[in-house]
């Protein structure tokens, strides 16, 4: 950005929107101190950015003709495992087919992840055990998981400073978890491909 800005041209007052995981103020300082015109926090969603894009645009989101998904059936509610709010934010920002295949990548891809860790952790390889962490927190926070996310969280803080006792422990805890949201996102997809 602070290079953009300082080249000649119509870039050097084109908005520029930070969209970024980096959630401290001090990261939002530093964005608008290099130039950038907002600071956008991830999981971001649909009409937050509509609005900051809107207000650097002359057509709205709504002129644009941008429409939302609506949410599928009552049968796709969450029983409780996951934020009943993040999922119907998810229904509602995203296609069903796209949330489909989210939900369909991470039932996939993170309980594979996570049965790896503890050989990471016999291994040494403490840093692709804190990478597996991110990426499941990361996930779980997107599907409204947000004590699974939480979890993975703290795992990734200690994945290099812990003892190997309670890195194990830590990771058994996910597990069981996972199992248990994994059951429910299971139990959602079904009723979205029942709703699509």
């Amino acid at each position: 950005t602070r290079h953009i800005r300082a080249a000649p041209g119509p870039n050097q007052t084109a908005p520029i929107l930070a969209l970024t995981a980096n959630a401290f103020a001090e990261d939002a300082r530093h964005c608008i101190e290099a130039g950038m015109n907002e600071h956008l926090t991830k999981p971001i969603r649909k009409q937050v950015l509509e609005a900051a894009i809107g207000r650097y645009l002359e057509e709205s989101a709504q002129e644009a003709g941008t429409e939302i998904t609506p949410a599928p059936s009552a049968t796709a509610q969450s029983s409780g495992r996951l934020d009943d709010e993040t999922w119907k934010n998810l229904l509602q920002d995203l296609p069903v087919a796209s949330v489909r295949k989210l939900v369909s990548t991470f039932l996939s891809n993170q309980p594979s992840e996570l049965a790896a860790m503890p050989g990471d952790l016999a291994h040494g390889d403490l840093a692709t055990l804190k990478r597996r962490a991110h990426s499941l927190k990361s996930a779980a926070r997107l599907f409204g998981a947000l004590e699974l996310g939480d979890k993975a969280g703290e795992l990734e803080q200690v994945a290099l400073t812990a003892g190997a006792d309670e890195i194990g422990s830590r990771i058994g805890d996910l597990a069981r978890m996972m199992a248990d949201i994994g059951a429910e996102l299971g139990r959602l997809l079904s009723a979205l491909t029942e709703a699509a």
